[in-house]
């Protein structure tokens, strides 16, 4: 499994099409390159950006060679299906770690994730399944998406301040999403549940970005956290 987001400093300071659709496939399949590459090539392609004007020239090379292995790949309908469940688990994990690190900044001290867990379950029912059990079940696409939940965390908070949210930002607006999912990710790393020694992700467990491309990263600040569920 990767341990780091393939950004370099150029990605935050000039994304392209292609770090937009990376982010995507790290986002839904952490755990899996093969499916990674899938939805990148199957995603250009549909798109019409075959040209891709924009890339640099090691990325487009790197994006021939997906091209080539990508002729026996599933369309982009046929990965769309597994993306949609996965988005759903997506945005309530996202919650359930958002949460929990707001919780700590609001009140100063953190919300029990059984509390939270039972939380995100309700306010999103409106609009999903999910069940309190599956967010600890070591067995789940859920827990398979944990590498990824702090980008999850800061696709949440985007869609909390507005309802009409990109996924999983605008373009022009990658280095604020990484920014926002690191800021997360280093909270969520330090932040302990009541009676607790673990943490909301542990360290490493997360998919970082790399030193260079984060010291282009704007600040970022918490001051105004969405609303928490208790």
């Amino acid at each position: 499994m990767a341990k780091e987001l393939p950004f370099s400093f150029r990605d935050v300071v000039e994304p392209t099409h292609m770090t937009v659709f990376q982010l995507q496939a790290f986002m839904y399949w952490p755990d899996d390159e093969v499916a990674r590459d899938r939805w990148i090539a199957a995603h250009v392609i549909e798109c019409h950006v075959a040209d891709m004007d924009d890339m640099p020239e090691a990325v487009l090379r790197e994006f021939s060679k997906m091209l080539a292995a990508a002729r026996n790949a599933p369309s982009l309908d046929g990965l769309r299906g597994d993306a949609a469940k996965r988005m759903k688990q997506g945005v309530a994990l996202g919650a359930m770690i958002l949460r929990a690190v707001a919780s700590k900044l609001v009140d100063g001290r953190a919300t029990a994730l059984t509390t939270i867990r039972k939380g995100v379950a309700a306010d999103l029912k409106p609009f999903m399944q999910i069940e309190p059990q599956t967010m600890v079940n070591r067995d789940s696409v859920f827990h398979s998406m944990r590498p990824s939940g702090h980008l999850w965390a800061a696709y949440y908070f985007a869609c909390v301040h507005d309802e009409k949210a990109i996924f999983p930002c605008a373009r022009n607006r990658v280095d604020e999403f990484l920014a926002t999912a690191e800021a997360i990710r280093e909270l969520a790393e330090i932040t302990t549940s009541p009676n607790s020694s673990a943490t909301v992700l542990r360290a490493g467990e997360a998919l970082s970005i790399k030193w260079l491309a984060r010291e282009f990263l704007p600040p970022v600040s918490f001051e105004l956290a969405p609303p928490i569920a208790h």
